[in-house]
């Protein structure tokens, strides 16, 4: 295919219930100056039976590439190698973008060609049909600041709804060895060496279910200390950031932490609490994290007195 304006890559692994909603919400889109690449990551459900009914269409915009699992990183990469876009979008399988997103992201981007990374609002769908708007209204103009806010959480990112040129992934690309949360590296980098704007407009319809892919705990501990050399390599990042590194580390275990809880992996989660306190001495002045800590630790300790009471 020739070159193009939008590439949209769409992982996709076990997921054939939503990737059609997500295609469709493509190719629906008034704007045609763009291109799908739905990439099956050695899905064992009826993804590829889908893809081969959806190409039926015939339409050129929809490519199909199938491999066996690598992980969401190496998906992510073939994706870049394979597109033909000024602008690339990772689109996850079960999200969808929401009608003419691309018509107005396109005109911003042509009028802001200095444009790296674009930044734009979504709507978070529960399981129940609410929807919440994440936006980055409330940001400051300093740019400087943005790393900071995206490393603390208060910056509302999410794959689909980024934009980002693809000559930036000849210097950065997804690390290969995550499995998960292997945009925080990506995006960390991004904002700190390159020129990031900011759409307040929702761009994305981002569907929160069971089954999601954000809320399977299959990592290990060590998963904080591996994010936190990725994000703050020396060669990849200015030393003027470098040091957030400690507080980056104690918040990635305290994150850990919230999410073996909710898991009910109370030993794990007593001991990525530990970790973050260890990583950044700052972590013994947060009042509301000791209490989360101290229910965790009740938890267990009742679970451990029910078992030895069998």
């Amino acid at each position: 295919m020739s070159s193009c304006f939008f590439s949209i890559v769409i992982p996709a692994y076990n997921y054939a219930q939503f990737l059609e909603r997500a295609i469709r919400s493509v190719l629906d889109q008034q704007f045609h100056d763009c291109e799908i690449i739905v990439i099956n990551d050695g899905s064992t459900d009826n993804t590829d039976a889908l893809m081969k009914e959806i190409l039926k269409e015939c339409d050129p915009k929809l490519r199909y590439i199938s491999q066996e699992n690598r992980g969401l990183s190496a998906v992510r990469n073939l994706g870049v190698m394979h597109s033909n876009g000024a602008y690339l979008i990772f689109l996850d399988a079960d999200d969808a973008l929401l009608p003419d997103s691309l018509e107005r992201t396109y005109e911003y981007l042509v009028d802001h060609p200095q444009t790296d990374l674009l930044i734009c609002d979504y709507l978070a769908q529960m399981p129940d049909g609410r929807e919440k708007l994440r936006s980055n209204n409330l940001l400051n103009d300093k740019k400087k600041d943005w790393f900071y806010y995206y490393i603390g959480n208060t910056m509302a990112m999410a794959n689909g709804a980024t934009i980002i040129r693809r000559t930036v992934f000849d210097e950065i690309r997804y690390c290969e060895d995550l499995r998960q949360a292997e945009d925080i590296p990506v995006f960390g980098q991004i904002l700190a060496n390159f020129h990031c704007a900011l759409f307040l407009r929702p761009i994305l319809r981002n569907f929160k279910h069971i089954e999601s892919m954000r809320n399977q705990i299959n990592f290990t501990p060590n998963i904080a200390y591996q994010l936190t050399n990725l994000l703050f390599d020396p060669e990849k990042l200015p030393s003027s950031l470098m040091k957030y590194k400690a507080d980056f580390l104690a918040y990635q275990y305290f994150q850990l932490f919230r999410s073996y809880e909710k898991a009910m992996q109370y030993k794990l989660a007593i001991q990525c609490y530990r970790e973050s306190l260890k990583a950044s001495p700052w972590s013994f002045f947060n009042l509301g994290r000791h209490i989360k800590y101290i229910r965790c630790v009740f938890k267990f300790l009742f679970g451990s007195l029910v078992v030895s009471q069998r």
